[in-house]
């Protein structure tokens, strides 16, 4: 935008993977598909409408292209039942601290970062700065006293099914046994 120092982005180049949008401090840079506006509606369809199924944790898993078998495989017991909706990200790299406490505005327990083990992302570095932003985004909802346990980053390889089963599971316990703040979960 002829702005001195400002980023700007190659289409030629462009990848699609969203580290950049990503990265940016002022939001200033977005993509076309997975733009913030697009994972924001996400939110407001899974999350905005209809209520927690009674004492069933809501969480939001950003999932890379990489983890859908894992995920879908997902069975929940169903003596300790999770409410999960599933937002589909070119890369655990795309999701910012924006994207993680917008899922927790419009009515999150907690939020997961499904991505490639290390070493093995598509997009070279894109779930090493997610590691970095679920702990920010950990360390900012202990300071508010809701606890950092509310997002995790959960590695997934190709048959990660019972990893990604066990994440969401010790997820959803903690959430059932933390302090719950002013969130959506109700009250057994």
């Amino acid at each position: 935008g002829g702005i001195m120092g400002a980023a700007s982005i190659n289409a030629e180049d462009c990848t699609g993977c969203g580290l950049f949008a990503a990265a940016c401090p002022t939001g200033a840079i977005d993509l076309t598909r997975f733009a913030n506006k697009e994972i924001i509606s996400q939110f407001e369809e899974l999350l905005g409408s209809d209520g927690p199924v009674a004492n069933s944790p809501r969480i939001v898993v950003f999932a890379c292209p990489s983890c859908p078998a894992s995920i879908d495989a997902f069975v929940p017991n169903p003596a300790e039942p999770v409410d999960l909706k599933v937002v589909e990200m070119p890369c655990s790299g795309r999701v910012d601290n924006f994207s993680m406490m917008k899922a927790f505005e419009y009515g999150a327990d907690g939020v997961i970062i499904s991505g490639c083990e290390p070493g093995k992302c598509y997009f070279n570095a894109g779930n090493i700065n997610a590691v970095k932003r679920v702990r920010r985004t950990g360390a900012w909802l202990d300071n508010v006293g809701l606890g950092a346990n509310r997002v995790r980053m959960v590695h997934l390889p190709k048959d990660g099914a019972e990893l990604f089963r066990q994440a969401v599971q010790e997820m959803a316990d903690n959430l059932r046994v933390s302090p719950r703040g002013d969130l959506h979960m109700p009250t057994p």
